[in-house]
């Protein structure tokens, strides 16, 4: 994926999770949902114990066999371990919503995002670590509802983009698009959310 592009001098990759993990003050999960919760099982002693740790994710999706949100797998993994001594109370989560394809955000065009946290100075600081001249990171305390815009508007957007393939047209793809993300305000209201962020760019973005 992407292979086309050239890593950044300050990046380095590896493909060992503790290499990656152990010293680390800020993870960026950007594993798939359904394999999120296998995937911390297996590197969780690696995260380190000791200092605040900002865990920031881009994980989008509802969990097929719970129908949890990113927030509720995270924190059920991070914090309620069996054992003490694998739970991460110092690891302060955060989660990336908006529109955001990688090869745009490579070669910098403009773009932006919302990132939620239980705290809006956790959510501001998670923004700082992504801000740059061509993307703009919005911070905001809906944790729930930039979790349910990132689980529902692609679903919503795949559809519109399945009425296009078809040729049904722009009236078709309005109708689907609007009446969509009303339904989706409506789900994110129901489970707790602000309208306010399904209107954004975490929901309709």
């Amino acid at each position: 994926h992407c292979s086309e592009f050239v890593l950044s001098p300050n990046i380095r990759a590896t493909t060992s999770a503790r290499e990656a993990l152990e010293n680390a003050s800020v993870i960026v999960h950007a594993i798939p949902l359904q394999s999120t919760e296998s995937f911390l099982e297996e590197v969780i002693d690696y995260i380190p114990k000791d200092g605040e740790i900002v865990f920031i994710s881009t994980s989008k999706g509802i969990e097929t066999e719970t129908l949890e949100l990113p927030c509720h797998v995270l924190e059920r993994v991070l914090y309620r371990q069996k054992k003490k001594s694998r739970r991460r109370k110092n690891v302060k989560l955060a989660y990336l919503s908006g529109p955001t394809f990688a090869k745009q955000l490579i070669n910098e065009t403009p773009s932006g995002a919302v990132m939620a946290a239980r705290t809006m100075s956790l959510s501001k600081k998670a923004c700082r670590y992504f801000a740059s001249p061509s993307f703009r990171c919005y911070p905001s305390k809906d944790v729930v509802g930039v979790c349910v815009g990132g689980a529902l508007k692609n679903v919503v957007a795949i559809l519109a983009g399945g009425l296009e393939g078809m040729g049904y047209g722009v009236n078709a793809v309005a109708l689907l698009v609007t009446r969509g993300c009303r339904e989706m305000t409506r789900i994110g209201i129901a489970m707790g959310a602000s309208a306010t962020t399904l209107g954004g760019l975490a929901g309709v973005g």
